[in-house]
C-alpha cells in the first residue's frame, strides 16, 4: 500500500510540475531565447585562440633489452625504460602519465616560464596547456591555447625542449650510478676469484664450481657494460619527438559548437529554474492539495 502512495504521489508531483511548465510556457520561452542568445553572443565575442600541437612517445626498447641486466638491476633498467617485453604496455603507459601530470606541475610550469620568458600568470599558463595519453599508440599529445598563434607555439615549442632535457638529465644521472655499482660490483667478484684461486686444489671440485659461476657472472656484467657503453645515446634520449610542433600548423580553435550545446542546456535549466521560483512565489507557498487526493487514490487501489 505504501508503494502504491509513493507511485501515485510521484505521478501526481510530475503531472503538477508539466501544469506550472504548460502555464507559463510563454515566460519559459522568453527566458529560454533571451539566456540562448546571450550565450551564443558572448560565445561568438570571445577572442580567437589558436592551438599548437605536438606528439612524443618513448622509442622501442626492444633491440637492447637484456635478461641480465633487468634481473641484476630492475631499478635502474626499469629508469631508463628498458623492460621485458610482456611488459612495455603497461609500464610505458605508466611513465606517460607521469609525464602527462608533470608537464602540467607548477615546478614544470614555473620553469617553462623562466626558459621561454612568457610573462603570463602560472595558473593561466597552467590552463592553457593539455597534456593526453594516447593508451593504444603510448603517446603523449601536447596542445597548447592562446590568443596568439606565435605564443601558441613558443609554449608548446618550450614544453617539448624542457621535457627532453629533463628527461635526459635525469637518464644520464640513472646511467653513471648503474655504470658505478657495475664497476664496484665486479671489482668484489675479482678480489673473491683471486681468494678462491689461491685455494684452489687439484680436486677441488665445489671450488671449481664456484669459481666459474663467478667467471660466468663477470662476463654477463661485461656483457651489460658493452651494451650500456655502445648505446650510451639511446639509453640518455628515450624520449622521441614524432610530431615536432610548427608556427605554420598552428590552428585557430574554435569552440562555438560546444558553446551552441552548452548554452541550449544552460538556457532550458535557468528557464525552468526561474518558472518555478516565479509560481513558488505566485501560490504563496500553499500547501499542495494534490497529495491527499494522491493518497485517497492510493487507498482506493
Amino acid at each position: 500500500m505504501n508503494s502504491n502512495y509513493k507511485h501515485v504521489r510521484d505521478e501526481d508531483e510530475l503531472i503538477g510540475m508539466a501544469g506550472v511548465i504548460k502555464r507559463k510556457k510563454w515566460l519559459f520561452i522568453i527566458i529560454f531565447i533571451a539566456v540562448l542568445i546571450s550565450g551564443l553572443i558572448l560565445s561568438y565575442l570571445k577572442p580567437a585562440q589558436y592551438t599548437s600541437s605536438s606528439v612524443v612517445r618513448i622509442s622501442s626498447n626492444s633491440i637492447y633489452y637484456d635478461d641480465y641486466m633487468y634481473r641484476y638491476y630492475p631499478v635502474e633498467a626499469e629508469d631508463l625504460w628498458i623492460f621485458p617485453q610482456w611488459q612495455i604496455i603497461d609500464i610505458e603507459n605508466k611513465h606517460l602519465d607521469r609525464m602527462s601530470e608533470n608537464i602540467r606541475s607548477n615546478e614544470f610550469i614555473i620553469e617553462l616560464k623562466s626558459r621561454t620568458g612568457i610573462s603570463v600568470d602560472t595558473s593561466v599558463l597552467k590552463k592553457s596547456i593539455e597534456a593526453n595519453v594516447d593508451r593504444n599508440k603510448r603517446t603523449i599529445n601536447i596542445y597548447t591555447y592562446t590568443e596568439d598563434p606565435e605564443t601558441a607555439f613558443k609554449i608548446n615549442k618550450g614544453i617539448i625542449n624542457l621535457m627532453l632535457e629533463n628527461d635526459s638529465s635525469e637518464k644520464e644521472m640513472v646511467f653513471e650510478d648503474l655504470l658505478t655499482k657495475m664497476e664496484s660490483f665486479q671489482s668484489r667478484n675479482l678480489s673473491i676469484v683471486d681468494d678462491l684461486n689461491s685455494k684452489l686444489g687439484e680436486e677441488d671440485y665445489l671450488t671449481q664450481i664456484e669459481l666459474d659461476n663467478f667467471y660466468e657472472l663477470y662476463s654477463n656484467f661485461e656483457e651489460i657494460k658493452r651494451l650500456l657503453v655502445e648505446n650510451k645515446s639511446f639509453f640518455i634520449n628515450r624520449l622521441e619527438v614524432i610530431r615536432e610542433p610548427e608556427l605554420n600548423d598552428v590552428d585557430r580553435y574554435t569552440s562555438f559548437p560546444r558553446d551552441i550545446v552548452i548554452s541550449f542546456f544552460s538556457a532550458i535549466a535557468i528557464a525552468l529554474i526561474i518558472v518555478f521560483i516565479v509560481n513558488y512565489f505566485q501560490a504563496g507557498r500553499k500547501p499542495s492539495r494534490q497529495i491527499p487526493e494522491a493518497s485517497d487514490r492510493a487507498y482506493r487501489n
